[in-house]
């Protein structure tokens, strides 16, 4: 509802000139909520009266002499008013026309950050469209964009989560009062985003040149990164002999020296920057004999039950010729022993029970050096464990297959297969122990789990579980349905055509709604029939069934009551009896 609010300002003295063609000076576009000042200067002491719509005057006042002020603070949205006028002779001297916006609120949470990083965008106060409700949309311009559009992901909040930013972007919040058009907005908040970050690159004067067995290459040297943050850490990670990289060392230097090697190694730096992480080029450093005993792996650190070990050579032995080998192996609890007639560079053999240690030893010029020692693991048999599952579960209701015995044998990797009855069995959703079927199910299903490692896959027992029958509402009935009976008559019972399905335990709850206005709400009857009290309006009945999880509603039961007629008089020929009344004539001559 549009108020207005007056005050009534006198000046020293009162003008009989009538209507000034002055204005009323001050803001056509305000914010909802805010004060904002007002004058009118008439050039002569003046009289006058302040009328506003839509808002409330704060204060008022004059020079004393020909300007008179109110300050407003504007309370509803919408094109409001603003008048000045003389109370007396009733004349206007001016009207103001304001457009009251919502108030868009403020924002923060600019700032720089990391290139492809992330930054919220706050909520440092929230709009205000008064008793309206509003919404909020986000919008974005990254750098050499001409134009704001809406920001990507979830921009219909009081806050914004910018992700992944490359580029400097500017944020507004927009704000828009439902019902209407008008959208207002934040002032923006600018998020800068630094350079990506580049690894600069190593070298040395070795790089893929031979040097002598146990000497030092010397400094591998690094150039600079570029980007990020302009402050770098740095780590550094080698291989030996092209097999797998180590860890990254802990070794903050933009150049390095690895001291004496023993074997070819390849080397590599990373910098760090700003959260990001990038990579130098790699140098390698060939170191030629003396011997090297070289490295050797399992093919697979875990065998199937039964399987054979199988160790290969990962780097080849270096030193004079010839070079022979041996090999060595260790039980679970034992000492090493040599492995007869096992002289070649790679091995092949029967998998002792348990975990087997194996190393190869390499001789060369009345050297030899041991190898690195690998373990392997003969797994147990894989079995497939059982299931328990409920023999009947309701229509289209979830239930849980349980785990009865896990499967054994090393890592395993479970799946569900099911299958209707008598068809064939398909791989369903779910990887664990147990298997929820969301939804439930509306036939019989058998289902299985399958077990998986390594060494191959086995089934668990199959379990059948037979689905209940989908619930019905079944029906209800009345010998009044559809009838008109007099006000106050109470209706013979609402009789009941049973539900079926579910698992035969039926719940119920009636409801009913007058002059089929809006539906009443259900109430805790329970009983398949029910006897309605006197009927003073029209009244619709329903019924609801409960079982087995699932809700059903019955068809609709409606008793017309006829309605009192709405005042009395004489009648002097034909006349409508009203509901076994008896009417009074009177006849005039």
């Amino acid at each position: 509802m549009i108020k207005k609010a007056y005050l009534l300002f006198i000046a020293l003295l009162v003008s009989s000139m009538g209507l000034w063609a002055q204005s009323i000076q001050g803001p056509t576009s305000v914010t909802y909520n805010k004060t904002y000042t007002y004058e009118y200067d008439a050039g002569i002491v003046t009289i006058g009266l302040w009328s506003v719509t839509g808002g409330v005057i704060q204060s008022s006042g004059s020079n004393g002499v020909d300007t008179n002020y109110a300050t407003i603070k504007w309370t509803s949205l919408g094109s409001k008013t603003i008048e000045f006028y003389n109370p007396l002779n009733n004349v206007n001297y001016d009207t103001h026309t304001v457009t009251v916006k919502m108030d868009p609120g403020t924002i923060g949470g600019g700032g720089t950050i990391c290139y492809n990083g992330n930054r919220t965008l706050t909520n440092t106060k929230s709009a205000n469209a008064g008793s309206q409700s509003f919404v909020y949309l986000w919008k974005r311009k990254l750098e050499n964009e001409s134009s704001f559009t809406n920001a990507p992901g979830d921009n219909d909040n009081s806050t914004y989560s910018a992700t992944g930013l490359t580029k400097d972007a500017d944020f507004r919040r927009y704000a828009k009062a439902n019902g209407t058009s008008v959208w207002v907005n934040t002032s923006t908040v600018t998020v800068n985003v630094r350079d990506a970050l580049g690894a600069g690159s190593i070298s040395n004067l070795y790089h893929n040149q031979s040097i002598c067995h146990n000497t030092s290459p010397g400094t591998i040297s690094g150039t600079n990164p570029i980007g990020g943050n302009g402050s770098y850490t740095y780590k550094w990670r080698k291989r030996v002999n092209g097999g797998s990289w180590g860890s990254w060392l802990n070794i903050n230097s933009k150049s390095y020296s690895p001291g004496n090697l023993t074997a070819t190694t390849e080397f590599q730096r990373r910098a760090t920057s700003c959260g990001q992480n990038k990579q130098s080029n790699t140098i390698k450093i060939i170191v030629s004999p003396p011997l090297s005993p070289g490295s050797i792996s399992a093919v697979a650190s875990e065998v199937c039950f039964g399987s054979n070990t199988v160790i290969s050579n990962t780097g080849a032995a270096s030193g004079g010729e010839p070079i022979t080998y041996l090999w060595y192996k260790k039980l679970e609890g034992g000492s090493w022993q040599g492995i007869l007639g096992e002289t070649n560079l790679d091995y092949s053999g029967a998998s002792p029970s348990g975990t087997t240690q194996y190393k190869r030893m390499t001789i060369s010029c009345g050297q030899q050096e041991e190898s690195n020692v690998v373990s392997v693991t003969q797994l147990a048999e894989v079995l497939g464990g059982e299931i328990s599952a409920p023999t009947e579960v309701c229509y289209q209701v979830s239930f849980t297959i349980g785990n009865a015995t896990s499967a054994s044998g090393g890592t395993i990797t479970y799946s569900w297969e099911s299958a209707p009855i008598g068809g064939s069995f398909t791989t369903i959703a779910g990887s664990s122990a147990t298997l929820t079927v969301s939804g439930g199910i509306t036939a019989d299903m058998d289902y299985r789990r399958k077990a998986t490692t390594a060494c191959g896959s086995t089934y668990s027992n199959t379990e059948r579980v037979n689905a209940l029958n989908s619930l019905t509402a079944g029906g209800i009935a009345n010998i009044a349905h559809g009838q008109t009976v007099c006000p106050g008559s109470s209706p013979a019972q609402i009789t009941s055509f049973p539900p079926s399905g579910g698992d035969g335990s039926y719940t119920y709850k009636w409801r009913e709604r007058l002059n089929q206005g809006s539906w009443g709400s259900w109430q805790n009857i329970n009983t398949a029939e029910y006897t309605p009290g006197p009927l003073a309006s029209t009244t619709e009945f329903q019924r609801q069934v409960a079982s087995c999880g699932q809700t059903q509603t019955s068809n609709i039961i409606i008793i017309y009551v006829e309605e009192s007629p709405t005042s009395g008089g004489s009648i002097s020929a034909d006349a409508e009896v009203f509901c076994d009344t008896t009417p009074a004539i009177t006849i005039s001559s």
